[in-house]
C-alpha cells in the first residue's frame, strides 16, 4: 500500500509505474521465459566501503546494513544464506541465487517476479557516476547473471526491458492518494523526478480468509 504525502510539483516527474506480472510473462518469448525458470537468477553486488574516496557512487555496505561492524554484515549474509567475498579495499562482494518466477499463493498462477534487467550492469552504463567508465561487469553496484553463473545475452536483457515497459503504465499520485496493489501481480517503480516527492508504504500479508 502506497499513501502520496508530499507529492511532485506539475511538471517535475516522479510517475508512480506498475506493470502486470501475468501479461510480462505472457508477452515474453517462451524460450526466454523457459530458461530463466530452468536456471533462476544470479544477484551480484559490489558495495565499497564509505571510506573509500573513490566511490563516486555514495552507496557503501556501511549505510546499506546499518553497521560499522564486518561481523554484524557476515552474519546477516549467512543467516540469508548469501555468497560473499571481501575485497583488499573493504569493499564486498555478494550474490544468491534466486527463482526468476514464482506461483501466486492464491490462484496458483505462476508470476514473473524478480529483478533481472533492474539490476543488470548495462543499466549502470547510463549513471552519471559511471558515464565513460569501462569496468567489468561485476564491478557495477549490481549485475544479474543466469542462475548458473553465465552472462545473459545483452538482447535478452533488452527484450525483458521492452516487454516490462511495454506493459507498465505511469501515473501521477495526488496527496492523500492511497494505491493498494497485490505485489505479486504487479510490480512498482517511478519515475526520476525533481524537488520533494515522498510516498509512504506499508506491507501486508495475504490471509486464509
Amino acid at each position: 500500500m502506497f499513501y502520496c504525502e508530499v507529492p511532485p510539483g506539475e511538471g517535475a516527474g516522479g510517475e508512480s509505474v506498475v506493470s502486470d506480472c501475468r501479461r510480462i510473462k505472457e508477452d515474453l518469448d517462451p524460450g526466454v521465459v523457459e530458461k530463466f525458470d530452468r536456471l533462476g537468477v544470479k544477484y551480484h553486488f559490489h558495495v565499497a566501503s564509505k571510506y573509500d574516496k573513490s566511490n563516486e557512487h555514495g552507496h557503501s555496505w556501511q549505510m546499506m546494513f546499518n553497521t560499522e561492524k564486518k561481523k554484524d554484515l557476515e552474519e546477516v549474509l549467512d543467516r540469508e544464506g548469501t555468497s560473499y567475498f571481501w575485497n583488499k579495499d573493504d569493499s564486498i562482494k555478494f550474490w544468491r541465487i534466486l527463482p526468476a518466477m514464482a506461483f501466486h499463493p492464491k490462484t496458483g498462477e505462476q508470476m514473473w517476479i524478480n529483478h533481472i534487467y533492474k539490476k543488470h550492469a548495462s543499466g549502470w552504463a547510463f549513471h552519471p557516476s559511471f558515464q565513460g567508465k569501462q569496468l567489468d561487469n561485476d564491478k557495477y553496484p549490481t549485475h544479474s547473471y543466469y542462475g548458473d553463473g553465465t552472462e545473459i545475452e545483452d538482447d535478452v536483457i533488452q527484450h525483458i526491458r521492452d516487454i516490462s515497459w511495454k506493459c507498465a503504465v505511469g501515473f501521477q499520485m495526488k496527496k492523500r492518494d492511497v494505491l493498494v496493489m497485490d505485489n505479486m501481480r504487479v510490480q512498482h517503480a517511478r519515475l526520476s523526478f525533481t524537488g520533494e516527492r515522498k510516498l509512504l508504504a506499508i506491507l501486508g500479508r495475504y490471509k486464509d480468509q
